[in-house]
């Protein structure tokens, strides 16, 4: 899937894919820690979330449930992209959710189970457009294309 998308269509297309609902349960259950989550309790909508909270708070994605991940990811995509230049943590952290480890596979892909295939396809899209300011958005996007190739 090779795109010529621009910074404001991707933008318009995280908006549009997900349009979540807050998650009653934030923290994975194979996780027993909320430090890293905690502050993304109050906010309904993840487009309230402020990037200042994604810049400090940039650990939020590995604790996530299945059901906070997809209230998350769209919030660390649209940081990433309008900070795409600046090399924050952020964005690595949003790098490293996408890119399962061998190590924490299941514990990774888990995350994934309650995304759309419309979403899939948001997240697919995000990495092609971050690749020239990524070096690991092409591993992701590749990694992703495989493990959801039965998706599409």
């Amino acid at each position: 899937m090779t795109t010529t998308m621009t910074q404001a269509d991707l933008l318009v297309l995280i908006e549009e894919s997900f349009q979540v609902a807050k998650p009653k349960h934030f923290l994975h259950p194979d996780c027993f820690d909320d430090m890293d989550i905690a502050a993304y309790y109050p906010f309904e909508r993840w487009q309230d979330i402020p990037d200042a909270l994604i810049d400090y708070e940039y650990a939020g994605l590995f604790p996530a449930s299945s059901e906070a991940f997809q209230f998350l990811i769209p919030a660390f995509m649209r940081f990433s992209v309008l900070y795409k230049d600046l090399g924050k943590g952020s964005i690595d952290s949003t790098f490293l959710a996408l890119r399962p480890d061998q190590t924490l596979f299941d514990f990774q892909v888990s995350k994934y189970e309650r995304l759309s295939p419309a979403q899939k396809t948001t997240i697919l899209a995000f990495l092609e457009f971050m690749q020239p300011y990524h070096e690991d958005a092409k591993a992701a996007k590749d990694g992703m294309e495989i493990l959801w190739s039965e998706d599409f």
